[in-house]
């Protein structure tokens, strides 16, 4: 089955979850983690029960990681609860003391 950037294939008891986003070595996006879920939840689902998860890379690499990139390109201040909906102003200039993204 294909997910955002991740596969599944079950055969029995054994379903083999694969991380797909090569180019990047497999670093862990938003995207990512989402398609990962649904596949956690397609198992969950699954009329077999599955008895054994393995977790592995497209590529060459397993993953390197946070894709951190991709997180700036998402991040939300959580300064303060109504700030969460709205990008950090700061974010440019690096001058937010509370948001995770400039420490």
């Amino acid at each position: 089955m294909e997910f955002e950037r991740a596969t599944l294939e079950m055969d029995g008891g054994v379903a083999v979850l694969r991380m797909n986003h090569p180019d990047v070595l497999n670093a862990l996006s938003p995207e990512m983690l989402k398609g990962m879920n649904d596949a956690l939840d397609a198992i969950a689902a699954a009329d077999t029960r599955v008895r054994c998860l393995v977790l592995t890379g497209t590529g060459r690499a397993f993953s390197t990681g946070a894709n951190l990139r991709a997180a700036a390109a998402t991040a939300r201040c959580r300064a303060a609860p109504g700030m969460r909906s709205r990008p950090c102003s700061t974010r440019s200039s690096g001058d937010c003391a509370i948001c995770p993204f400039h420490w």
